[in-house]
């Protein structure tokens, strides 16, 4: 664990495990998807092919494990990464149901259950088009959230934005859904 991460970790303890949320459907999900360290049963048969990922990656990819099991979705529209086989894995391990594509550009997409994006790839047109086909079902993930100023001030728009619904701000990746019948907030996730 480097420097910078530990500083991070210890920046948001006040954020770990859903402490200080109020929203009961908001703390299940934050304690039991995105917190959860419990051994999921898919992790020992996902281990030979994530031997060559960092703690880091790891760390990512159980979480995306543990979001395609719980939105068990039909589709995961993938514009983050090229051919990764192990991200397809994990995801296809979490939801066998699961459709999983790749993607070059975010404005060649028509409709999406789950977008993974990284930040860099992502301009206020891109979160435009991506809006205007979001349903109140949809997931954006979206990687780099700090990793820039631009993707600070990118990520700030989208939690500002009134058409945006629940966000989450985990470090190393949001996560915004577009359901407009629950309360607009934004949770910091020390994940």
């Amino acid at each position: 664990m480097s420097i910078k991460r530990i500083f991070v970790w210890l920046f948001r303890i006040r954020y770990v495990r859903g402490f200080g949320v109020q929203s009961p459907s908001a703390y299940r999900f934050i304690r039991y998807v995105i917190n959860e360290h419990y051994p999921y049963y898919a992790y020992n048969d996902l281990k030979d092919c994530s031997s060559a990922l960092t703690n880091n990656e790891l760390r990512l990819y159980r979480l995306y494990f543990r979001l395609s099991n719980y939105m068990q979705a039909s589709t995961w529209i993938d514009c983050s990464t090229k051919n990764n086989d192990v991200i397809r894995k994990y995801v296809n391990s979490g939801s066998v149901n699961t459709q999983f594509l790749y993607c070059d550009s975010v404005s060649s997409i028509s409709d999406f259950d789950v977008l993974r994006v990284n930040c860099n790839q992502l301009d206020h047109e891109g979160f435009e088009h991506l809006i205007s086909i979001a349903s109140s079902h949809s997931m954006l993930i979206i990687e780099g959230i700090y990793s820039s100023k631009n993707s600070k001030e990118l990520w700030k728009k989208i939690v500002d934005d009134e058409r945006t619904g629940i966000t989450y701000d985990l470090y190393d990746c949001g996560l915004v859904f577009f359901d407009k019948k629950k309360y607009k907030q934004n949770y910091i996730v020390n994940f």
